[in-house]
């Protein structure tokens, strides 16, 4: 077997392996189910259920972004948070996992539990209004693969960056700002300053994203400038993850 084969065989398992603890050790705690499931489908429904006036067209993409970023973001603030403090993640860096491996597990955790969240919040969508559109499927697919990343890596670099404490504060501000600042409000509805801050955020293209793949419309931007905004914004934030690591992590 080649040895880059052999390698990458090996990494893979690595991240596997600690993708496979964090989902056994951290999937049930408190954070994890309360910030990235409970919340963001209780969120759902409470918007779902209230949205008649508001239009479907405009509340349900805004909510599954929502939905996606609160999930997406708390497993990997909770299992690198939970590691930082009980030791497990120098046990883990003295272990043969290496460095981007560990990164890797943490994101694809937030990847997973996003698009878990997505999913139970299609369902409550479908109960309460009868039914999810799906006009241009490849565009949903890449709002949940984009935006689940972009919120993953978002979740990583926050814990990285901050003790707990100050990441749970910190990525709380950021989500709740992206609540209202990320496509709930139509463009016109916010003032000039909030209208240019909402482009600062990447909830608002992944919304554009939903919205243009459910109702072929879009509001912030065009479709493929969303495309292109989110692209960037997932590979600028796992690059910052990466470095902010090497950094921090590495004695």
């Amino acid at each position: 077997m080649p040895v880059l084969l052999r390698r990458g065989l090996m990494g893979l398992r690595s991240v596997l392996a600690v993708l496979a603890k964090d989902f056994r050790e951290y999937y049930s705690k408190a954070p994890t189910l309360s910030w990235g499931l409970l919340f963001p489908v209780t969120l759902v429904a409470l918007f779902g259920y209230y949205s008649g006036g508001i239009g479907s067209y405009r509340i349900t993409p805004s909510l599954l972004a929502v939905a996606l970023m609160f999930s997406a973001t708390t497993m990997p603030h909770v299992s690198l948070s939970f590691d930082r403090m009980n030791g497990g993640l120098l046990l883990l860096l003295s272990s043969p996992v290496r460095l981007s491996e560990l990164l890797l597990a943490k994101m694809l955790g937030g990847f997973v539990l996003g698009l878990v969240g997505v999913g139970v919040a299609v369902g409550v969508l479908s109960v309460l209004t009868g039914g999810v559109p799906f006009v241009h499927p490849w565009w949903v697919v890449a709002a949940l693969l984009l935006g689940a990343a972009s919120f993953s890596a978002l979740g990583l670099l926050v814990s990285l960056l901050f003790d707990p404490v100050q990441a749970v504060a910190t990525l709380n501000f950021l989500r709740f700002t992206m609540i209202f600042l990320g496509g709930m409000l139509p463009r016109a509805a916010l003032p000039g300053a909030l209208a240019v801050a909402a482009y600062i955020f990447p909830i608002a293209y992944i919304g554009d994203l939903f919205r243009y793949g459910l109702f072929n419309i879009h509001d912030y931007t065009t479709p493929i400038t969303a495309l292109v905004a989110s692209l960037v914004y997932a590979l600028s934030l796992a690059a910052a993850s990466v470095m902010v690591a090497e950094k921090r992590l590495i004695p």
